[in-house]
């Protein structure tokens, strides 16, 4: 079977200052979006500083951790986990969700201002079925 395929996107931008701004891209793979892609401008050009394919969905939006790097919230599609990804000095990570990866999802993130403290919103669900007895959280992750 033949792999439909997507044009690469820009889809989400975070400026740390003018001479400092990061850019997440997904390309390519038809409706799970991957492969994820960090970019960053240091005032004079783009690189690439990390990425990899971390499960479906398109990531849209990421947030500062406090300390010069990022998080970024993997919302899972079709039953895939949901869970945070930070990022730091070119490496990127995994970092687990409460209740268990199949029974959250997590959209959006913001650094709680003066602190390295992490707010995320998402929703519950049951573990198979992201569309029953779905409840809205707000999470609190520290670091």
């Amino acid at each position: 079977m033949e792999q439909q395929l997507n044009d690469p996107a820009v889809t989400g931008i975070y400026e740390q200052s003018r001479h400092s701004v990061y850019a997440i891209a997904n390309g390519r793979q038809q409706d799970e979006g991957g492969p994820l892609v960090i970019l960053h401008w240091n005032g004079s050009v783009w690189s690439k500083v990390a990425g990899g394919n971390f499960g479906f969905g398109t990531l849209q939006q990421l947030a500062s951790d406090g300390h010069g790097g990022l998080w970024l919230p993997m919302p899972g599609a079709g039953g895939q986990k949901s869970y945070l990804l930070h990022y730091s000095v070119a490496h990127l990570t995994q970092a687990a969700l409460p209740g268990g990866p199949n029974k959250i999802t997590v959209g959006t993130v913001a650094l709680i201002s003066g602190t390295t403290e992490l707010l995320g919103g998402g929703n519950t669900h049951a573990a198979a079925d992201e569309g029953t007895d779905v409840v809205g959280v707000v999470l609190e992750y520290g670091t």
